[in-house]
């Protein structure tokens, strides 16, 4: 029992659940990307700015992540004060940082990343497990996920019209805390939720009518895409 106990306080050294929004007034409301991005909250004081983060699944996710959100800056950012595994940054508007299995991105034009920058480290909360795929039923066109969850984005496959051999618009219609309406019910969809701490679970409903050869979600705003008019429904409220 004891051995067990230490292995799990072993798994879970250096991962942490995230940042609950709540805990740090000074933001807004998320807007949560993809489950691969994280979210994004804009900074509410005079000096404004906005803060990214991601909650990976391991340290390798997060250093991964980190590598690449470097790259993308496109200059050779030096390395910064900041009490975390990695940090780089220039000069006082902009921070990348590391910390366990957390990555984050805090941009302040008119300076204060740093301290910014430490208050979210501050409030990272202890590892807690990672939530499980939501549980999704479906009857016809309606759909249900369980649940209480700071998000859901429901986002339908494409399909390709046999006869014109363009995508089929599908819409995407919230009815309610939790439930929606997705097009006629003969799509594929992938339902994503996020809880408090911004970590994302993924599940994906075929119906049976529906044969192998269909695309993949429609993209979701974030790095690289958009969302089409009617395609993307949310549902948002606090947990």
């Amino acid at each position: 029992m004891i051995l067990g106990l230490l292995a799990s306080t072993a798994l879970a050294a250096g991962l942490y659940a995230g940042v609950a929004v709540e805990a740090l007034p000074i933001l807004s409301q998320p807007v949560f990307l993809e489950s691969e991005s994280g979210w994004v909250a804009t900074v509410d004081d005079e000096a404004g700015g906005t803060v990214r983060l991601l909650v990976a699944p391991t340290e390798g996710d997060a250093a991964a992540w980190y590598e690449l959100a470097m790259h993308a800056t496109g200059r050779d950012l030096p390395a910064v004060p900041i009490p975390a595994d990695q940090a780089h940054g220039d000069a006082h508007a902009l921070v990348l940082f590391r910390e366990g299995n957390v990555v984050g991105e805090v941009r302040r034009p008119r300076g204060g990343a740093y301290e910014l920058c430490s208050l979210v480290l501050e409030a990272l909360e202890p590892h807690q497990p990672w939530p499980d795929p939501p549980e999704v039923s479906r009857e016809g066109s309606r759909l249900q996920v369980a649940g209480d969850w700071a998000q859901v984005t429901v986002r339908p496959h494409l399909l390709v019209d046999p006869d014109t051999l363009l995508p089929r618009p599908v819409r995407v219609v919230p009815t309610g805390s939790g439930r929606y309406l997705v097009g006629t019910g003969e799509v594929p969809v992938t339902i994503t939720v996020w809880d408090r701490f911004g970590r994302a679970a993924v599940s994906t409903l075929k119906p049976e009518s529906v044969g192998e050869d269909v695309g993949a979600p429609e993209s979701t705003d974030g790095p690289g895409g958009s969302v089409p008019e009617g395609v993307r429904a949310e549902d948002e409220h606090s947990p």
